[in-house]
């Protein structure tokens, strides 16, 4: 069954699951306020997608575009229904709205001595599986290193500086 997709908006009684959804996929380092991705939300470039399977929530995208590039900031499934394919349709669905522009993401890098590696190693299988490369460029954001993955292309250091000025 198809996901349906519903931007998220600024009422709070209908943004609680989606805001534990967030706090709980996320450290707090990792997190940006959540009212702030609301607002932000509102600008033409920018998009907070809820994704439902008929009535229960099935996940949760931020994203930002710029030029031909789609950041994805934020991608997150409830625990309860990881594992049934929601991510990977999140990201068609993604693929399909976007169809001529490149997919950038962040993720934390494997470190064998990072408390959680084999979330780490399952998070990267799931973007490679989804046609995700890692193109060796990393970034460093509030004291956290990230490695950089694109689908649908390359990207350049370059374009990297100047994805976040338009931001």
């Amino acid at each position: 069954m198809p996901l349906k997709v519903r931007p998220v908006s600024s009422k709070r009684r209908e943004n609680r699951p989606i805001r534990r959804l967030y706090r709980t996929s996320f450290p707090k380092k990792e997190r940006v306020s959540f009212g702030s991705m609301v607002r932000r939300a509102k600008k033409p470039h920018v998009e907070f997608l809820s994704f439902y399977q008929e009535n229960d929530l099935a996940g949760m995208a931020y994203l930002f575009t710029w030029e031909d590039v789609l950041y994805l900031f934020y991608l997150a499934v409830p625990s309860q229904v990881q594992g049934q394919g929601n991510g990977g349709k999140i990201l068609d669905l993604l693929k399909s709205r976007y169809p001529e522009h490149r997919i950038v993401l962040s993720i934390e890098p494997l470190e064998e001595r990072a408390v959680n590696f084999s979330q780490r190693q399952r998070r990267l299988e799931f973007y490679r599986k989804n046609g995700f490369a890692d193109i060796g460029l990393s970034s460093t954001h509030r004291g956290v290193t990230y490695t950089t993955l694109v689908y649908g292309g390359t990207f350049t250091k370059e374009e990297w500086k100047q994805l976040w000025k338009h931001y």
